[in-house]
């Protein structure tokens, strides 16, 4: 009896139609290889967010209300540093502004769902099941501009970014792509000098 309700609950609730389609079946093959780069970068949030001033509940209640990984990193040395809810909230919503991209795009598949199969859709959405070709570092670099805008508090600081910004910019092209090591360069001679 137990087994036929539960093939109840699968036929008419967990598995609607859209489902049991085989493209929803080819979903998993094609997210194996990426399963494993979402996992390790889930780890690594979970652990920043453990590791700083959040306690394991409000590390949790962060992970499952707060939309993207990349909102995430970007929040906890906002939140270590004392820095205004204002602040916070904006640095998280610039980081999810490309959601509002996903979801234009999204909108005519999803549109024949009901209103809480679109909300779970959304909820479950990642960058990794559109821009494939950004994928994970596209989130880390999102996140990695919002800890750097955070930490620019000084004069000293807010030179040592731009130029750091402005030199990878024009060695970008440079043969064998040195220009990380050179922005940093840069922005160290930069500082001794001043």
């Amino acid at each position: 009896m137990l087994f036929y309700k539960w093939r109840l609950l699968n036929k008419y609730v967990f598995l609607p139609a859209n489902y049991r389609h085989p493209a929803f079946k080819q979903g998993m093959p094609d997210m194996a290889p990426v399963a494993p780069g979402i996992a390790a970068w889930g780890l690594m949030t979970g652990v920043a967010m453990v590791n700083s001033v959040m306690s394991i509940p409000c590390a949790v209640l962060m992970t499952l209300t707060v939309f993207a990984g990349s909102s995430q990193l970007a929040a906890i040395p906002l939140l270590a540093s004392g820095a205004p809810m204002w602040v916070i909230l904006a640095t998280g919503f610039c980081l999810n502004l490309r959601f509002v991209i996903f979801s234009a795009h999204f909108r005519p598949y999803m549109m024949s769902s009901s209103r809480w199969q679109r909300m779970i859709a959304g909820y479950l959405s990642a960058d990794i099941t559109f821009p494939t070709e950004w994928g994970l570092g596209f989130a880390g670099v999102l996140a990695l501009v919002g800890v750097t805008c955070s930490l620019m508090n000084s004069r000293m600081r807010i030179i040592s970014a731009v130029t750091s910004a402005t030199a990878a910019i024009a060695t970008y092209a440079l043969p064998l792509k040195p220009n990380i090591v050179l922005s940093i360069a840069c922005a160290v001679c930069m500082c001794v000098m001043i």
